[in-house]
């Protein structure tokens, strides 16, 4: 309460200045003093006649009335305006003028007139405005003065104002001690002239806030009791030069603030300082200035300057007050403005019991002063101080700290996990905090550009590289523009993995640039940026004396700092081991130009994927994704993806689930997500590592016995589960239970199978596949594939079973599989022969190409014409799109002929003519010569030949007459008669003999 009401009396103390209240006194008296010539004068100059009137006068008067009161009252609402004094002054004395002569009336025997449309007296139209003026004015001090010293200002801010502190209470660094003795110093200590103390310390490290604790403990009677032996306030001179706008009122400026405040206790000093001071501005003005720092005021030749310098030591003595001068922000000002400073402190304010202590930078100092050749010598500077005072460097932790709750307090309603990911970045050993944060000043900018540009992409961006490049950014503008706008010239770009690599220097052949590695060396040999000599950035910036480029503006003592933070952005100090790293080509433009793309996966979108509760929700937000193609952004995500906490590793399994579950609508890289669900399995077991049980449980439930996972995507899980089951630990499960849940899944999906399906679908023959690597149920798979088939139309089967040469279309043998399902191919064969259907035109049809293969032992291929099977002609359909042999087929010209005999005779003599088959560009099989395993008597003996001529039925004839010379005298016109009408079998004369021909020719 004390407090508010001392902010109030300040207040009025500033509203009401002496000056102002005499002012306000004078008029009054003046009015009373001259009461009736302002009366007079009224008589004479402002009255009408009695029986004057005008009707749009009035109304005109009435109309700007409320104008007035109109606008007035707008100002007030609308902007909260507060008039000045000089406002209020005036229209107080022509309000209070006005009533006054308005309630005394009678006593000057004067009648105010009304006006004719609400018969008002005229002189209130023009005292509501003015009154209004007046109390909207005091309404405003009121609120200003009585309520807002009351309210608790909020500290909400989102961003950090470079503000030193005012009180000890909110030292956060520990300074107090220092304060508390610095401050016994400027009480305690006497002499006889000026004595400077200089607090040194760097930018930013609370040098500001140590003089604003001065100030504070300086000006409490109750600190100053306890500390001081005279008990007695100093006399306090807060003087801020970077205020002043021109370099040469430096010296004019200071010596007016000290006059104000020496003003209370001797206006005659007051003026002396005021003419001292234009006094030395006009000699100063003809004289270099270095020279007068050298020199001391005794020895200026204006006497009357240096007998108003004693006259003022003496006025100082009698008053027998300390003064305390504290001078702020040197290391703002120029070298001249420096200059004068010190000066000032040397020279000119060299008086009696005065104390300085001027906060400065002192290295920024000396290096404004030196780049100018404004001095010879660094210890110039030591000469105007008596006593420096280094401030401690800020302690890294308190930094930290404060960063990080800087960050925290308002970012945490950014996203839900920014907490942790802070903690994360700010441990990291990778964060390059400490070579750019030295003090709250960098700690608050830093904070600052964080929390703006956090918003625009930094939750898609590493956390820990984010705050490396804010450092970066901030201390490198214009080689982040560099970067920018030619990367390529200092990053790699590999393609594959869509990285960016800090560009490697080439190798060294030539070694005769021994001057250049010595000088590498000596410029190294004292820390540990030797070890970025692998890339090529180095040599062109440590290697070059202009600091890399004089465009840059880096400073050459910061080279190795852009070195360092660059390897750890974008060099192997930076592994690719996050989604978010700053490398990804996707995230580095994101960071560059400050949004996040359309077209980009972000952790928001990849965290409510998480969120969800429901498998379907899951599928619904994975359709989304993959309708905005950020489906394969999400599963390159999980690449990355590491959690340490179970609940979002099954949600995370889940979703990858899904993912496979849904493989054939979203078109995913199967491979990747088994890969990936492997590796989620693989954490679940290390997090489980004394509960496997549970993760047993877990891939039942969720997994293998899940109504949410197709029957046919866990047939495919269980058999990779077996495959890699040494390397997976088989997911916690019992090979018994993988076993039994192989086939009762392989049941289910032969149930669920309906006939016929498209024939270019395989999926039950990769099924079985799958499967049969699973120990122990190869037979039971067998088995129920035979029981598949002998309960369902066997055509799809069939021809599904066709084998396609490799250079035809028309020339078919029968796939391995049926060899590995019926043990045989001749075992298919009779299968087929024994089925229910085997009396469907396109079996009956099927089962004569068998009948062929079968003559060669399923060997060789056979051409054939199928007509009768739908599916069939499907499939040879299919097979010519897929193989681009719509014309050109091998055996488009062949001609393949069968034939027969029980004769050993005709088959040898064959086999002895076989060189004339060459004439007639024909190739000759032996395909068998007896039948050992015949079940039958007889021996059979056949010859396939296959013909590559166009006239085949005349050749075929000569063929067979050259061929056969024991055939009977008719032959030839027997054989081609029945050749020609496409019959195949010729009886031979002994009725015992007989030759067949086969041929779909």
């Amino acid at each position: 309460m004390k407090k508010g009401f001392d902010k109030i009396i300040k207040s009025f103390q500033y509203q009401l200045s002496i000056s102002k209240i005499a002012l306000v006194v004078l008029l009054v008296f003046l009015f009373f003093a001259y009461n009736d010539k302002l009366a007079s004068f009224i008589e004479a100059y402002l009255f009408v006649q009695s029986d004057f009137s005008n009707i749009w006068l009035d109304r005109l008067i009435i109309l700007t009335s409320l104008l007035l009161v109109f606008y007035v009252s707008f100002r007030f609402f609308k902007h909260k305006y507060l008039s000045s004094f000089t406002e209020i002054l005036f229209v107080s004395l022509i309000s209070f003028s006005s009533t006054y002569f308005y309630v005394n009336s009678e006593n000057f025997n004067w009648k105010f007139l009304k006006d004719e449309v609400f018969n008002i007296a005229y002189i209130l139209y023009l005292l509501i405005p003015l009154y209004l003026i007046l109390v909207f004015h005091l309404i405003k001090l009121f609120y200003r003065h009585f309520i807002n010293p009351f309210k608790k200002v909020s500290n909400n801010n989102t961003f950090k104002n470079d503000d030193p502190i005012f009180k000890v209470s909110d030292d956060e660094l520990g300074y107090s001690s220092i304060v508390k003795r610095l401050c016994s110093i400027l009480l305690n200590e006497k002499h006889r002239k000026s004595f400077s103390i200089g607090l040194v310390g760097p930018w930013g490290n609370g040098k500001s806030s140590v003089i604003n604790l001065i100030k504070d403990n300086l000006k409490d009677k109750n600190f100053v009791s306890r500390v001081s032996e005279d008990k007695q306030n100093p006399i306090l001179v807060h003087f801020l030069p970077y205020l002043n706008h021109k370099e040469d009122d430096i010296i004019n400026e200071f010596f007016i603030t000290l006059s104000k405040e020496l003003a209370k206790y001797n206006g005659k000093l007051s003026n002396q300082l005021i003419d001292y001071s234009q006094r030395l501005t006009d000699l100063y003005n003809k004289k270099n200035l270095i020279g007068l720092v050298n020199n001391h005021i005794s020895k200026v030749s204006d006497q009357p300057a240096k007998k108003l310098y004693d006259d003022i030591n003496k006025r100082l003595k009698e008053i027998d007050r300390k003064i305390v001068v504290l001078v702020d922000d040197l290391d703002r000002l120029n070298d001249k403005e420096i200059l004068q400073i010190l000066k000032l402190i040397r020279n000119t304010a060299d008086f009696h019991n005065t104390m300085f202590v001027v906060a400065m930078d002192k290295q920024y100092v000396l290096n404004r002063l030196s780049s100018d050749k404004s001095i010879l010598n660094t210890n110039f500077v030591d000469k105007f101080f008596q006593l420096e005072i280094y401030l401690p460097e800020i302690n890294q932790s308190i930094l930290r700290e404060y960063l990080g709750k800087v960050l925290l307090d308002s970012l945490k309603g950014i996203e839900p996990t920014f907490e942790s990911k802070l903690n994360s970045a700010m441990g990291d050993d990778d964060n390059l905090f400490e070579d750019y944060v030295k003090n709250f000043r960098d700690a608050k900018r830093i904070a600052n550009q964080v929390i703006f540009d956090y918003v625009n992409c930094g939750t898609e961006i590493d956390l820990k590289d984010f705050l490396n490049f804010t450092y970066f950014k901030l201390k490198f503008p214009k080689f982040v523009t560099l970067l920018n706008n030619n990367r390529l010239d200092y990053l790699d770009l590999d393609t594959q993995k869509n990285l960016y690599k800090l560009r490697f220097a080439e190798k060294k052949t030539d070694k005769s640039d021994a001057t250049v590695d010595i000088l590498r060396n000596l410029r190294t040999e004292s820390n540990n940026y030797k070890q970025f000599e692998k890339y090529d950035i180095y040599s062109k910036i440590l290697v070059n004396d202009n600091c890399f480029n004089d465009t840059l503006t880096v400073d050459c003592e910061d080279r190795e700092l852009l070195i360092k933070t660059l390897a750890y952005l974008f060099g192997e100090e930076n592994p690719d081991t996050n989604y978010n790293s700053i490398r990804k080509v996707n995230n580095f433009r994101m960071l560059m130009q400050q949004r996040v793309f359309d077209d980009v996966l972000t952790e928001k979108e990849f965290e409510t994927l998480f969120s969800l509760d429901s498998v379907e929700g899951i599928v619904e937000g994975l359709k989304n994704l993959d309708n905005s193609n950020k489906l394969g952004q999400l599963i390159n995500r999980f690449e990355y993806y590491a959690a340490d906490d179970e609940d979002d590793l099954n949600k995370g399994l889940i979703i990858l689930l899904q993912i496979f579950n849904n493989k054939t609508t979203f078109n995913s890289y199967e491979v990747t997500v088994l890969s990936l669900i492997g590796r989620l399995m693989q954490n679940k077991l290390n997090l489980n590592k004394e509960s496997i049980d549970s993760v047993a449980k877990w891939v039942k439930d969720n997994v293998l016995e899940s109504s949410s996972i197709t029957v046919l995507n866990r047939i495919n899980l269980i058999a990779e589960l077996w495959k890699y089951k040494i390397e997976n630990q088989s997911w916690g499960l019992t090979d018994d239970y993988i076993q039994s849940q192989a086939k009762v899944l392989y049941d289910k999906y032969l149930e669920q199978l309906k006939i016929p399906w498209d024939v270019s679908d395989y999926t039950l023959y990769g099924v079985y596949h799958d499967l049969k690597s699973i120990e122990g149920i190869k037979n039971y798979l067998i088995e129920k594939f035979i029981e598949f088939w002998s309960n369902n139309s066997i055509e799809l089967l069939c021809a599904q079973a066709l084998s396609f040469d490799s250079f035809s279309t028309s020339a078919y043998n029968i796939s391995g599989f049926e060899n590995e399902i019926f043990g045989s191919k001749e075992a298919f064969y009779q299968f087929v022969k024994l089925h229910p259907d085997n009396n469907l035109p396109s079996v009956v049809e099927f089962l004569e190409f068998l009948e062929l293969c079968s003559i060669t032992k399923f060997k060789k291929f056979i051409k054939f014409n199928f007509s009768k099977s739908k599916l069939v002609k499907q499939r040879i359909e299919n097979h010519k799109l897929q193989s681009g042999r719509m014309v050109d087929d091998d055996y488009t010209n062949i001609k393949q002929v069968f034939f027969e005999t029980d004769d050993r005779d005709i088959y040898m003599k064959i086999r002895k003519n076989f060189a004339l088959l060459k004439e007639y560009n024909a190739e000759f099989y032996n395909v068998f010569n007896y039948d050992d395993e015949s079940d039958t008597e007889e021996e059979f003996h056949y010859i396939m030949v296959k013909f590559n001529i166009e006239d085949f039925d005349k050749k075929i004839v000569q063929f067979t007459k050259d061929m056969v010379l024991t055939i009977a005298d008719d032959y030839k016109k027997f054989l081609k008669d029945k050749v020609l009408k496409k019959e195949n079998f010729v009886q031979l004369e002994d009725k015992s003999t007989y030759l067949k021909i086969k041929s779909i020719n």
